[in-house]
Order: C-alpha cells, then structure tokens, then sequence
C-alpha cells in the first residue's frame, strides 16, 4: 500500500511539473537580408524553426547577380515562465558580384516537409565600405 501511494505522489508531482514544460507548435520563416548592402558585404536568406527541429530543406535560391558562399547555423532553448521554446536557424550567405540592383524572385523552400513561401525582394549593391582599422 505505502509503495502505490509513493508512486500516486511521485506521478502526481511529475505530471503537475512537467504540465507547465511544454513546447508551442511549430513555425517556420524566412528572413531576406538588408534591402541595401555594400559590394564587400554579404546577403542572407534565413530559415528558422521554432519548437522543432531543422531536419530538411531543400536548398537555397540562385541569386542572379550573387554567388552562394557558405551557410551558418545557429540554435538555442529558452525557459521562460515554466515553458520551453527553442530555436534553429540555417543562413545562406551570399556575395553580390558587382554593384547595381536586384531582385530575388518569389521562392519556395520545403522545411521538413512543409513548403514555406518567401515573396522575394529588392537589393540595391552600393560601393564597397571601408573597414575600420584596429589599433
């Protein structure tokens, strides 16, 4: 009798600190980089997904006027108020070619199975800025 009430007690208590734990629904966005950029600066496309994992895409546009140069990643998890909500993050860079103005057309990108719609935008490569010099 005292072993069934011990385990009433402990589900009770897990059940009543874990009700609070738990994940909101998944959300998945793209993010375009700045509508301006200098020519020594880079342009990104991001994906990120909230309370879930970054399990598959499938790629990255083509920029007309860009080369692709490499993707980064980021994740992180956050407690706030007795609820869990996490984050991850996969970025595109791309480098403009010259100056001048571009469009990156309307997308579509498949993120773990689900089709997710960018509506594309307008980039404007000025001159190459200059870097501050450390002393």
């Amino acid at each position: 009798m005292k072993q069934s009430f011990a385990s009433i007690i402990v589900g009770s208590l897990t059940a009543i600190l874990f009700s609070g734990f738990q994940l909101s629904g998944q959300d998945i966005r793209i993010d375009l980089g700045a509508d301006q950029i200098a020519a020594n600066q880079q342009f990104t496309i991001t994906i990120t997904i909230q309370n879930d994992r970054l399990e598959s895409y499938n790629g990255f546009p083509e920029i007309q006027g860009f080369a692709k140069r490499g993707t980064s990643s980021s994740s992180s998890t956050n407690f706030v108020n007795g609820r869990i909500s996490s984050s991850q993050s996969i970025t595109q860079n791309y480098l403009p070619l010259k100056e001048g103005a571009y469009t990156v057309r309307p997308f579509d990108i498949t993120v773990n199975g689900e089709k997710v719609s960018s509506p594309g935008k307008r980039i404007v490569v000025g001159p190459p800025v200059q870097r501050q010099q450390r002393r």
